[in-house]
């Protein structure tokens, strides 16, 4: 499968940037959904994630193993709702 990479023993396939509606506070907090964990082998980092990215210019990534969305933040792999 192309594009797609591993990160703390999952698989992610980039998926899309964010949109210039979804880049405020306000507005992407509410696609955020703390409900969509995923239980990381070792902790989470951002510059390691987007480093096994391969420096990814997209804002959003697919777990093909759970098949939810996540944005990679600083403190977080954030899971992400759609259309919200």
């Amino acid at each position: 499968m192309t594009n797609t990479f591993k990160y703390n023993g999952f698989t992610f396939k980039p998926v899309r940037k964010l949109k210039i509606t979804e880049i405020g506070y306000r507005d992407f907090s509410s696609h955020i959904d703390s409900a969509i964990r995923l239980p990381l082998d070792k902790p989470y980092d951002y510059n390691l994630f987007y480093k096994a990215a391969e420096n990814s210019p997209m804002d959003v990534f697919q777990c093909l193993e759970n098949g939810k969305y996540y944005v990679p933040c600083d403190n977080g792999l954030m899971g992400f709702r759609e259309g919200k």
